[in-house]
Parts: structure tokens; C-alpha cells; sequence
């Protein structure tokens, strides 16, 4: 008999996730992302958005360009993803996206890997769905990696300009955390052993200065953080008539 290992889907177009083979877990549930929950420690202030969108305005003189500037940001990021993903998993071939990689990706992905290989990190894997199976979310992390002996979880951030680290940021990596230590207690099959990390960082890839950014992560406070903003996830429909 084919051993069949527990695995987590992401549905792309509702960004909900399920859970295949994980006797804990429904495989008809719709779990809710890391990312969606870790947003509930984010400051509600829109300001910064408005005055990005003002400007964006200014220098165009077109009122959507906002809009536009938004998802090529998005695009921008998701493709440095990508290609960060491929390199990591030793698939990455320059030609398979010849019209894709600018210079400004090609420049963050130098930076990235001499950062790698200053840290001296080995990886264990990328682009993982993880979920957890006791408090019923799930997300994607960016990567798993061994670092100075240490489990360590990594989360890859763009930014257009160089500033201070988010605390959301750390607040979702340790969702990551929290749901790989609960994925370990898979008494279903002995065989599913996922890594425990210890360690978490959070890199930022700065598009002004191209140049990448080491954050170490205090898991304990932002364990803390994160199960604070699922309780305000969890109970957000219970409070409204």
C-alpha cells in the first residue's frame, strides 16, 4: 500500500486552504491564511496609502495610477518569489523567464544570495504550505533552512525604500512557527516529521538601494502577538448584530 503523506492546498482564486490526509483536520474546511490573520496587528491609519495615491496622482496626472503601481508591485514581488523559490530548489534558469527578470531583480537576487552565503544558511525547502491542525489556519512560508545548527524559518519581503521592519511581518512568520510545531505531533503516521524551528528571519530586499536586509525575529513575543490577533480573527463575526 502507497504511503499517502498529509498535504495543504491553497485555492489561488478564494486564498482559502484545505487539508488533505490529516485525520485532525476536515478536508472540506476552508482554513484562513497566516497572512490574513497576522493583518489584524497591522495599524488601521490609511494614511500612508493616501498619500502614496496622491502623489501617484500628482506625478501622472491620472487618477487610477495608484491602482496600476499597486499590482506591478505585487508583480514585481511575486516574481522575485518565484525566482528566490526555483534558486532554492536548484531550478532556477535565467531563460526560462528572459522577458520577466529586470535589472532591479537581478540586482535583489545577487544581493539575496550573498547574504545567503554571508549567513551560511542551508535549505531545507521552499514555498511550503504549512497548517495547524489545533487552532485551524494555514499559509505558505517563504522558506525552511538550517542556520548556525538552528531550524529556522524565513520570510522574503519587498519594499520600494529603505526603512524600519514591520512588526506584522514578524507577527505572521510566527504563525508559520506555531503551525510547523503542531504539524510534528502527526500521530497518524510516524513517517510525516516535520523540522521544529527555533529561529526565524525576516529579509528585506530594498528596491532604492537593491540591497537585502537580515531581521532575527524574538519568537517568543511574536508567538504571543500572533495568538492574540487569531482570537480577534476568531471572534470578529461575534460582536456585530
Amino acid at each position: 500500500m502507497e504511503l499517502t503523506l498529509p498535504k495543504g492546498i491553497l485555492e489561488e482564486k478564494e486564498h482559502k486552504y484545505y487539508v488533505k490526509g490529516d485525520e485532525r483536520v476536515d478536508p472540506s474546511l476552508a482554513l484562513p491564511s497566516v497572512t490574513g490573520i497576522a493583518g489584524y496587528s497591522a495599524n488601521s491609519d490609511p494614511k500612508w496609502l493616501i498619500l502614496w495615491a496622491i502623489n501617484a496622482f500628482i506625478e501622472t496626472s491620472n487618477k487610477f495610477e495608484w491602482e496600476k503601481r499597486f499590482h506591478e508591485a505585487g508583480k514585481f514581488g511575486t516574481k522575485l518569489h518565484k525566482l528566490i523559490s526555483e534558486t532554492i530548489q536548484g531550478e532556477h534558469e535565467e531563460q526560462k523567464h528572459p522577458m520577466l527578470i529586470t535589472d532591479e531583480h537581478k540586482t535583489l537576487m545577487k544581493s539575496w544570495s550573498e547574504l545567503m552565503n554571508e549567513k551560511k544558511v542551508k535549505f531545507i525547502d521552499s514555498e511550503l504550505i504549512v497548517w495547524n491542525p489545533n487552532h485551524l489556519y494555514a499559509g505558505t512560508l517563504d522558506a525552511l533552512g538550517e542556520v548556525d545548527g538552528s531550524i529556522t524559518v524565513f520570510d522574503w519581503k519587498t519594499k520600494n525604500k529603505t526603512g524600519s521592519p514591520d512588526p506584522r511581518h514578524a507577527v505572521q512568520i510566527a504563525g508559520y512557527v506555531l503551525a510547523l510545531e503542531a504539524m510534528t505531533n502527526l500521530q497518524s503516521d510516524p513517517k510525516f516529521i516535520m523540522p521544529e524551528p527555533t529561529r526565524a528571519a525576516i529579509v528585506y530586499l530594498y528596491k532604492d538601494t537593491g540591497k537585502a536586509r537580515w531581521y532575527e525575529v524574538d519568537l517568543l513575543k511574536a508567538k504571543f502577538a500572533f495568538m492574540h490577533c487569531l482570537n480577534l480573527f476568531n471572534i470578529k463575526d461575534y460582536y456585530v448584530k
